[in-house]
């Protein structure tokens, strides 16, 4: 089976990418700044890696983990960083251990959301059967709650008020599997 290009369309516009950009920001500080000791470099270093980010957005492929596009293009970063800042600093990781800490570091994050995801999925099978479809209807129709309301005679404040419910069953849900309980 031969899978054509990605149309311009399929590619995520900048905007989209900057706002995910936005939420990997605290991981994406945290990653630099357990690398670079001055915290005032690892921050010069997290601008520069967004900057990057956003004019090689038309570069990413959306069937890859955005984060993993995210780190690697750090990860390059902080390479660069290194051999540039050779003589100022006494000592550096090598090539290979800032690698090898961008690797866990994301195979730490991917592990903990199939974790996740697993535990989700689990907890979506437990919902009642009309929780289900309306969570079927947001995630994987892509029904506004103005659709909702229409198709399910429902007024939009009670799809609201369900979608609520369902949100707070499934967080509790998850944290109690993730507890063990």
């Amino acid at each position: 089976m031969t899978t054509q290009p990605p149309t311009p369309q399929e590619f995520p516009s900048q905007p989209d990418v900057a706002a995910r950009l936005a939420e990997l920001q605290p991981k994406l500080f945290g990653f630099l700044r357990s690398i670079i000791y001055v915290a005032a470099d690892a921050e010069d270093l997290r601008q520069e890696v967004c900057e990057i980010v956003l004019r090689k957005a038309e570069q990413y492929d959306p069937a890859r983990s955005f984060e993993a596009w995210v780190f690697g293009i750090a990860r390059k970063a902080v390479l660069a960083f290194y051999k540039a800042s050779q003589t100022k600093q006494p000592a550096r990781l090598s090539d290979e251990a800032v690698k090898m800490l961008a690797d866990q570091s994301t195979l730490k994050e991917s592990k903990a959301m199939c974790f996740t995801l697993a535990r989700l999925e689990e907890c979506v099978q437990k919902l009642a059967s009309v929780d289900r479809r309306l969570i079927d209807m947001i995630y994987v129709d892509n029904c506004s709650g103005q659709k909702i309301a229409e198709l399910v005679g429902w007024s939009e404040a009670k799809v609201s008020r369900m979608r609520s419910r369902v949100y707070s069953q499934l967080m509790v849900c998850i944290r109690r599997a993730e507890r063990g309980l």
